[in-house]
């Protein structure tokens, strides 16, 4: 337990510089989103103004028109109305052509704000993810175990191998996590069953004249246990050797164990 201690002291540190990490990246991504959210809303101003400018230049357009239909027979006014004019149009195609660059620009730069916004929303979902999986190693764990191994239909404790009809093992957890609890045997030989392949159950004891209590080994706070009971038939007769025997929660391992049969 001490081994496993330090393993699960060592694995919550390196969460925690993950965490920390993250949390720089997620902090730099956040002055970019802002300084990127300022750019815009500048050239958002600027296509204000681009569009005041052109609407007083059609304005004026609209007006050299009517003067140029009026003055048509003052050719000299004429020629100089029609040179404005042109002009006025170029300076609207130029207006126009800065517009169309602003908006492009203003689009690029929401892709980028929304590719940022991307990144930050999964840094935050790995951060979130870390640091349940920390609260996760800090309060829980299995211990207290008792591996027991039975032959026979009276289930007379054996060490034989071939002898050998089922495998049990006690250990205490956290009540709160007795109905997401699953099991892995690995036998001499490297084979490995879980809880899915049907060889593998447990019960979680209700005796209530007994009851368990454990001590976080990293919050050090007093935690409700239950006793549960995993128990591994064989569908073969077992070898000689060690079977190592692995407590999880969910995907989060718990603690381990060894029996070893002659």
């Amino acid at each position: 337990m001490h081994k496993s201690n330090k393993s699960t002291q060592a694995n919550l540190n390196e969460l925690k510089l993950q965490s920390e990490n993250l949390l720089s990246e997620k902090l730099l991504l956040d002055k970019m989103i802002d300084k990127n959210n300022k750019h815009i809303s500048t050239l958002n101003e600027k296509n204000g103004d681009l569009n005041k400018m052109l609407a007083a230049s059609n304005t004026k357009l609209r007006q050299k028109e009517a003067e140029i239909q009026k003055l048509q027979v003052e050719n000299q006014k004429t020629r100089e109305l029609e040179k404005q004019l042109a002009e006025i149009r170029k300076t609207n195609r130029e207006m126009e052509s800065q517009m169309a660059e602003l908006k492009r620009n203003i689009n690029n730069l929401e892709d980028e704000k929304n590719s940022l916004n991307a990144a930050y929303a999964t840094l935050h979902a790995e951060n979130k993810q870390l640091i349940e999986n920390a609260a996760i190693l800090s309060r829980l764990a299995a211990d207290n175990f008792l591996v027991e191994t039975f032959k026979g239909k009276k289930d007379k404790l054996t060490v034989s191998a071939k002898k050998t009809k089922k495998l049990t093992v006690e250990f205490d957890v956290p009540q709160s996590i007795t109905a997401t609890i699953n099991f892995k045997v690995t036998t001499p030989q490297g084979n490995t069953f879980t809880s899915a392949d049907g060889r593998i159950t447990y019960i979680v004891m209700e005796n209530e004249a007994v009851l368990y209590a454990s001590v976080s080994p990293l919050s050090g706070e007093l935690e409700a246990s239950k006793r549960v009971e995993m128990v591994y038939k064989p569908k073969e007769k077992l070898t000689a050797g060690i079977y190592k025997i692995e407590i999880f929660n969910n995907s989060t391992k718990l603690g381990s164990c060894q029996v070893k049969l002659k």
